[in-house]
């Protein structure tokens, strides 16, 4: 069922329209002193130039429909993986030169893209990523 919505999905027309497309896309990055290294779920170019990268989520999002999170929904839920996008976009243009749009595609519903910023991704990048890095790494 999944795999039948994400055929009938806008995103996945604008992937097999796109002129490269890389999937599983390995990366290394470094920020603020760290190493992050992680694999991308999707990154492509489209017919006009443009690089989009989208990471695929599978979780459920509390709503109050008992059908379809609203889109508002789904865009507070999405803002957890911000930094992920944040840190996703930066290697891209580490490797390009060019910051990609960055979207979070989430998989079990019918409207699912939510496009994030990359005003919101910076926030969370600049924010977040070296708190958390510590956090782990001093066990706070």
């Amino acid at each position: 069922a999944m795999l039948s919505r994400f055929r009938a999905s806008p995103l996945y027309a604008e992937i097999m329209q796109a002129a490269a497309v890389y999937r599983e896309l390995p990366f290394v990055y470094e920020h603020d002193g760290f190493i992050v290294r992680g694999v991308m779920d999707v990154l492509y170019r489209t017919p006009g130039g443009e690089w989009v990268v989208v990471d695929y989520k599978t979780s459920r999002v509390k709503s109050k429909s008992p059908n379809e999170p609203t889109d508002a929904e789904l865009v507070t839920h999405a803002q957890r993986y911000h930094l992920q996008l944040g840190v996703y976009a930066s290697a891209v243009y580490k490797q390009l030169g060019v910051y990609p749009r960055a979207r979070i595609h989430y998989v079990q519903y019918k409207n699912p893209t939510v496009e994030v910023s990359e005003a919101a991704w910076r926030a969370a990048l600049d924010r977040t990523l070296s708190e958390r890095v510590r956090a782990v790494i001093l066990g706070e």
